[in-house]
């Protein structure tokens, strides 16, 4: 068991969510000096790599030396077209695009077996996320899309991948885990704290409209921080260093090309005046990937600094809903792999 450290030891934030996010987006801490950092040697792996942040990300690796990137997408062929730039632009690199479907649990799976065969994985980089204005169900799994893509399956693939990450050769280099949450996890209502069991309290559609489609967002973002949370207590920041990063509110991406036109529109000033641009939100990535140690295992990085989880999660009631969530999340990844995967983080 690790010891608990991270974002989990720091008092909860007492300064509104608004106050917090007109900070970060209109008096951000300065960037720090990342261009040095070198990566030479190394392999890393970004889900939804084919655009966005995830794409800029991995041409920044590439810039920091990076030997070998793979891009996980779910289209093949977007995923090559992205990837011919990069490869024009640093010819040394290997770049490899593998197929990654976040809807399926079997996708992960093969996914994450491929990973397996790599002599080694140094950086893992999981940005995938959705937000579904409509209710769409994963016909695979009968989950709410969002939920699935952006919660269920992150921990299967962040849970896969931990063995790959573990560094054998070199034991004391630690494998870098890096998940993507946003600013909205802070503000996420978990109203359905009170159900029993937790799980299909995400599934229903009742009422189900735009307003519901943004707080089940802000909520499997929410989620997310307490799955960073959960393996950082199950694994050993000497193996792996796992934490969560907030790019910040960041217009320009495949996300908010996916909403419609007239919440665009609406939504323009606001990302014209606070948005962060697509460059330095990739370099949140990298700082939370490469540039700290293990000191961020198990922490939530926001504006270049290591910054408290959700409220919820110091409460009582809150330690209480994330043991049940973490308990029906391995009941519904129970795979060999995973139990594999459990049985050896015990040793």
């Amino acid at each position: 068991m690790a010891s608990h450290g991270g974002s989990i030891s720091l008092p909860p934030r007492n300064d509104t969510f608004l106050k917090v996010f007109l900070k970060h987006q209109l008096m951000p801490n300065p960037k720090p000096p990342l261009e040095s950092l070198s990566v030479a040697g190394q392999t890393a792996v970004i889900t939804g790599g084919n655009a966005g942040i995830g794409l800029e990300c991995g041409r920044l690796l590439l810039s920091l030396r990076l030997s070998h990137l793979i891009l996980a997408v779910r289209s093949i062929e977007k995923g090559e077209t992205a990837a011919l730039s990069l490869r024009k632009a640093y010819p040394k690199a290997k770049i490899d695009v593998w197929l990654l479907d976040m809807n399926s649990y079997e996708s992960i799976r093969a996914f994450a077996k491929k990973c397996a065969t790599l002599p080694h994985l140094d950086i893992a980089i999981l940005s995938a996320g959705i937000m579904n204005l409509a209710f769409e169900v994963n016909s695979s799994t009968g989950h709410e899309e969002t939920f699935q893509v952006n919660y269920l399956s992150t921990a299967l693939l962040a849970l896969l991948l931990l063995p790959a990450l573990k560094n054998t050769t070199q034991p004391s280099t630690p494998g870098r885990l890096t998940l993507v949450a946003s600013g909205a996890a802070l503000i996420a209502e978990f109203s359905e704290r009170n159900a029993t069991p937790l799980i299909p309290s995400f599934d229903k559609a009742e009422g189900w409209n735009a307003s519901i489609a943004k707080k089940r967002y802000d909520t499997t973002k929410g989620l997310v921080l307490m799955l960073v949370y959960k393996l950082s207590t199950i694994t050993k920041a000497e193996d792996t260093v796992i934490n969560v990063v907030d790019p910040t509110f960041t217009p320009g991406t495949g996300f908010f090309r996916n909403l419609p036109f007239l919440m665009r529109l609406f939504a323009w000033p606001v990302a014209t005046l606070l948005g962060t641009s697509v460059n330095k939100a990739a370099w949140t990535y990298i700082y939370a990937a490469i540039a700290r140690g293990t000191e961020s295992h198990g922490s939530f990085l926001s504006d270049w600094e290591i910054n408290p989880f959700h409220a919820f999660m110091y409460t009582e009631e809150g330690k209480r809903f994330m043991d049940r969530l973490w308990i029906e999340t391995l009941k519904e990844l129970d795979f060999p792999e995973v139990r594999d995967v459990l049985e050896s983080l015990r040793e």
